[in-house]
């Protein structure tokens, strides 16, 4: 059963994605780095997508 994430979770999810993109000086990385990264962060693939979600809707990421 999946759990709703809270609020903080949902803000430490889009603050880790956020840093994690900025620490590559503008280059792209492919989705497969992302959620290795935010797993090693404790953070589920679920709470991923969704922070990406937002993130891409308020057009501070962009995904391809």
């Amino acid at each position: 059963m999946s759990r709703e994430p809270t609020s903080d979770q949902a803000k430490n999810a889009r603050q880790t994605i956020l840093e994690l993109l900025r620490s590559r000086n503008q280059r792209a990385r492919f989705m497969s780095e992302v959620y290795s990264a935010l797993g090693r962060a404790q953070i589920e693939r679920e709470q991923a997508d969704g922070a990406l979600r937002q993130l891409e809707a308020e057009g501070a990421v962009m995904i391809r």
